[in-house]
């Protein structure tokens, strides 16, 4: 992996507090558990609060949207073209992948799929808050009746609950659903995703960026031939000595990207056949160990676990001044650090 990646992600060096913006101005951040994003800010921009991150978010300068891959993401106010409206599918090839092993529920409809996401339609444009059941209202008596049928797929859900979730990240990308009206006529004409994804780590193939956003290859295969696809490392941006606690929903290492940092089979099992998910612990651009932290209440423990046995290198002021920051970020105290070595 490059070292300009970590500049472009704001990972070399934090931003001042008055540019946290700037944070937002590569691929957004997924928020797959609720502390995902309090986290990320927290390596990038000095002095960041929860209270802060949740004025923003209510203010509406940050917004969340519905990525293909199933996962929230919060992006600036006016990206949602960008992010969504950019992989709208084209073809009903492309539209199917969004239904992929719903199929059999699909048939089971009077309506087509074109039909279906024509009803989805109507109910983002009046969208009260219950999706499922609003579209529920714009169907005739035999498909409500077929939309209350046992789910083929997931055990305790109806049919109109299991197709509401891939319908409704469908949606998301025709129209901005629960969010300004203005975010459709933001053009992002000297922009656009697949650019940002290289820019921020994304392997240089048309499949890669497939697998990303979850989409049809051939899908994203005609986005990619249909891009202008610029260099983005021209440049050195400096790599500085930094100690970074990232999610492993960060977007530097989210998806495929993953296995870019990962050295050595130690490194491969203990992040990705472990099942407590650890985060990414980082210094000076390599992974050396993961982290969990554990809540009580308005404190929260933090756990180390070195795999590299390179963690006692570095300062131990070092690692509270990174755990201040997520402290601040957090709005918890941390009253324990504890660090094991996994050798």
């Amino acid at each position: 992996m490059k070292r300009q990646t970590f500049g472009y992600h704001h990972l070399n060096a934090r931003l001042p507090k008055d540019e946290l913006f700037s944070a937002f101005d590569l691929i957004g951040f997924p928020v797959v558990v609720k502390e995902d994003l309090a986290i990320a800010l927290a390596s990038r921009v000095e002095d960041t609060t929860n209270k802060e991150i949740k004025s923003l978010l209510k203010e509406g300068s940050l917004i969340t949207i519905n990525f293909p891959n199933g996962n929230k993401r919060v992006v600036l106010k006016g990206q949602w073209a960008l992010f969504n409206k950019f992989l709208k599918p084209q073809n009903e090839e492309e539209l199917l992948f969004f239904f992929k092993g719903y199929e059999p529920m699909l048939k089971a409809l009077s309506l087509s799929v074109e039909e279906l996401l024509n009803n989805a339609l109507k109910v983002a444009e009046t969208f009260k808050g219950d999706f499922e059941n609003e579209l529920l209202e714009t169907l005739d008596t035999f498909d409500q009746e077929v939309f209350r049928w046992p789910s083929f797929v997931h055990n305790g859900e109806n049919i109109g609950e299991s197709l509401a979730k891939p319908l409704l990240n469908l949606v998301s990308l025709y129209y901005p659903i629960g969010l300004d009206k203005e975010e459709l006529s933001v053009e992002n004409n000297k922009d656009n995703l697949i650019n940002r994804y290289l820019k921020g780590g994304g392997e240089e193939n048309f499949t890669s960026f497939g697998q990303w956003c979850n989409i049809l290859v051939e899908h994203a295969k005609r986005l990619w031939e249909n891009s202008v696809i610029e260099n983005h490392f021209s440049g050195e941006k400096q790599l500085l000595n930094r100690l970074n606690f990232l999610s492993r929903n960060d977007p530097l290492v989210e998806g495929t990207k993953r296995g870019s940092y990962l050295k050595g089979k130690r490194a491969y099992n203990y992040f990705l056949k472990n099942s407590e998910n650890p985060n990414y612990l980082f210094y000076e651009g390599e992974v050396i160990g993961g982290w969990h932290f554990k809540e009580k209440g308005q404190k929260w423990t933090l756990l180390i676990e070195d795999i590299t046995g390179k963690l006692e290198r570095i300062a131990t002021k070092e690692i509270e001044r990174e755990v201040n920051f997520l402290s601040a970020a957090l709005d918890k105290e941390c009253e324990e650090i504890r660090v094991s070595k996994i050798l």
